[in-house]
């Protein structure tokens, strides 16, 4: 299971070269380490590199609304990247 707070301990996207991304389940996404989880990674070191070249996009789609079966049962979104 995911420990509360792990995002805070896993890297960005970004590095201090800044020719290099990271990307893959072990990053910062807000998801924990999932194929889901890798996906998102990869479009967020998409979004960081089209940023580095003075094209900003949005590509990494956000989450789903929560549902009415969630709000019912009192479940809170998941920790959102920083």
């Amino acid at each position: 299971s995911v420990t509360p707070g792990s995002d805070l301990h896993r890297p960005d996207q970004t590095t201090e070269f800044s020719n290099l991304f990271l990307s893959g389940d072990w990053t910062c996404t807000g998801w924990p380490a999932t194929m889901e989880g890798a996906v998102r990674s990869g479009y967020l070191a998409a979004e960081k590199i089209l940023q580095q070249w003075g094209n900003p996009a949005t590509i990494c789609q956000s989450d789903l609304p929560r549902s009415r079966l969630t709000n019912w049962l009192g479940l809170l979104p998941s920790e959102k990247p920083g």
